[in-house]
């Protein structure tokens, strides 16, 4: 049996982040290291775990 998930059946948005710019827009707090993360002209490497949030944290830069 195969659950197809959308925005409109789903009141958590879509099921990756990434994909839903709404509820990253809503649910994103600015804090001084992310501010510093694009603002700096170094290059950066951001590492996290499976599901923290690293791809929808490029989606806002």
């Amino acid at each position: 049996m195969e659950f197809n998930i959308t925005s409109k059946s789903n009141p958590f948005g879509d099921t990756t982040a990434e994909n839903d710019k709404k509820m990253l827009s809503s649910a994103f707090i600015e804090t001084a290291d992310f501010r510093t993360l694009i603002e700096t002209d170094d290059r950066t490497v951001v590492v996290g775990r499976r599901g923290t949030g690293k791809s929808a944290l490029f989606r806002l830069c």
